[in-house]
């Protein structure tokens, strides 16, 4: 017979809301809203997705429920792949009509693609502190990436 020291740990389902702050649900079309766990500096571990009506359901062993509890872990409400609020463990509830709510601020603009900004001027770049020195451009050939976080 297969014998192993691992033991199967049984996982509880705990649901919660995401909304507007106008009161709609936290749900962009073409985009997902995800409810992750930070895994480390700018990476995540995806848990749930919000559906149309903006609950999700999230699955937690007990180790897990005593982490988020006492707060070494967090919940965090990712849009578009920004973060743009964090759902605590006092608002997961075990039956989804008892889930808690926590609004987030719609996003000003969507970008649908990045095709959006081709043959287009980029919008001005105020208030950004970019600091380099021209010396550090090789040769003639002084272009710069510059990085959207649409992809």
């Amino acid at each position: 017979m297969f014998e192993s020291d691992q033991k199967l740990t049984s996982k509880k389902a705990f649901h919660g809301r995401v909304l507007f702050e106008d009161g709609s649900p936290a749900v962009l079309p073409g985009s997902e809203t995800q409810i992750t766990e930070p895994v480390g500096e700018g990476s995540w571990s995806g848990l749930a997705s919000l559906d149309e009506d903006g609950y999700f359901v999230v699955y937690l062993s007990d180790d897990e429920i005593q982490e988020f509890e006492s707060g070494q872990k967090q919940l965090w409400v990712l849009l578009q792949k920004y973060h743009v609020g964090v759902f605590t463990f006092e608002f997961l509830a075990t039956e989804r009509d008892k889930a808690g709510i926590i609004k987030v601020k719609r996003p000003e603009r969507v970008l649908s693609s990045a095709n959006e900004l081709l043959g287009r001027l980029l919008p001005r770049f105020e208030n950004i502190n970019i600091e380099f020195a021209l010396e550090q451009a090789k040769g003639d050939q002084r272009q710069s990436l510059l990085p959207f976080g649409d992809s």
